[in-house]
């Protein structure tokens, strides 16, 4: 088996949509699809199917998140390579194949591509698109080399993938685990190469309440981030606010670019309400080991 895309899914409706492009694939090798079910409750043996070039085969995750989920389906893969893709998501026909040559080209690199919104005229979409795209930017190196690619299209081997330690299971949210590894898979040794020729259609939220609570989301994503160990919140340079204020009128025009520009800065204030609140919950269960600390350091 030559990849194995492994699908993390509790929204059946999008996912079959995913499903059909990657049926329509203009692919020469084998591969496979493991759908990982992480509804505690529902089934999705239906959507299993077998064709003379691909099998869909659907596993329960138990709702246990998507970073066990992703582990979960790489467990039952077979592929010499692996894919992630989020259940929201539309690949173009050609796109294994271009995953397939950017892998066999990089070797010790996981390869990613652009996400551009499935709704390009609905701002909220575009807001989401734009943040994620100067996230990227910012954590990049060099302009061949990042520190960062979301788990949506993430490829790599498999062996790679075991020799890191794959994803986290301690990350219960769709928020901070692939930064994370993007962490660990660059300390082990290996590197990151996002390519805009691997591009990944996304249904990013449409309406501005999807789009705040998908930003409260990444805010309490980051609060597991730093309890794993990682460093902890920083501001940006004032060059990246700007950016995230001024640069959308060069990329959707002027009228709707400014509206993003808008909108991007508000969701940064949803990712702090979403911090404040995670950091809180957790603090219970972090304010013992901090009094133990201290009285150990006065006596």
């Amino acid at each position: 088996m030559t990849i194995s895309v492994i699908i993390p899914t509790r929204r059946p409706a999008l996912v079959v949509q995913l499903l059909e492009s990657l049926r329509a694939q203009v692919f020469d090798h084998s591969f496979e699809i493991i759908l990982v079910d992480d509804n505690a409750t529902k089934s999705l043996e239906r959507l299993a199917f077998r064709t003379d070039r691909c099998e869909c085969k659907v596993l329960a995750g138990g709702g246990r998140g998507p970073a066990q989920a992703r582990n979960l389906g790489v467990k039952h893969a077979t592929g010499t390579y692996l894919l992630f893709l989020d259940d929201d998501s539309i690949v173009e026909p050609c796109y294994l194949g271009r995953i397939l040559k950017e892998l066999e080209a990089r070797p010790n690199h996981a390869v990613a591509g652009v996400q551009v919104a499935t709704s390009p005229r609905n701002p909220f979409s575009l807001t989401s698109e734009w943040l994620l795209r100067l996230f990227i930017e910012d954590e990049t190196i060099a302009s061949s080399r990042s520190k960062f690619a979301a788990s949506n299209g993430l490829a790599l081997r498999r062996k790679d993938f075991d020799g890191c330690g794959g994803f986290d299971p301690y990350f219960p949210l769709a928020a901070g685990e692939d930064r994370e590894f993007c962490d660990r898979w660059i300390a082990t040794g290996f590197q990151i190469a996002v390519s805009k020729e691997l591009t990944v259609e996304h249904h990013f939220p449409e309406s501005f309440a999807a789009l705040l609570q998908q930003q409260w989301r990444y805010g309490r994503g980051r609060v597991h981030y730093e309890r794993r160990g990682r460093r902890s919140p920083r501001l940006r340079s004032a060059r990246f606010y700007i950016r995230m204020i001024a640069a959308p009128g060069f990329h959707y025009g002027l009228g709707k670019g400014a509206l993003v520009g808008i909108l991007a800065w508000l969701s940064q204030g949803a990712i702090a309400c979403g911090y404040v609140r995670e950091r809180i919950r957790w603090w219970p269960q972090v304010l013992p080991g901090v009094v133990k600390a201290q009285v150990a350091r006065t006596k």
